[in-house]
């Protein structure tokens, strides 16, 4: 056996290689940094097994907490882009009214 070898990767991930534990660290670091009322979620198509993200934040007309999506991929750049449009949604319910946010709401 080769001294140097590294051990297997734990964890689910193990298989997938590199890229995905990458993204994985990506998207905990930067969804700590989404703004107070928004939240940043991954979730899987059912269908086609693919990772997207998502949207959290309270419906300014009946204060429930709602997901949207963001229109990103769980991709690298697509992490750092639903993090600024979180940032969007958070200004946006400071700023426009109730009525209109739904119309405004980025996808």
């Amino acid at each position: 056996m080769v001294e140097n070898s590294k051990p297997p990767k734990k964890g689910i991930f193990r298989d997938y290689g590199e890229s995905v534990a990458i993204t994985l660290e990506l998207y905990k670091q930067k969804k700590t940094e989404c703004p107070t009322g928004v939240n940043l979620l991954k979730e899987q198509d059912k269908v086609s097994g693919k990772d997207y993200l998502r949207l959290r934040e309270a419906d300014p007309i009946t204060d429930k907490r709602v997901m949207r999506k963001c229109g990103e991929d769980f991709t690298l750049e697509g992490i750092v882009k639903a993090v600024e449009k979180a940032h969007e949604v958070a200004a946006a319910l400071k700023t426009i009214t109730p009525n209109e946010f739904w119309s405004w709401y980025p996808e």
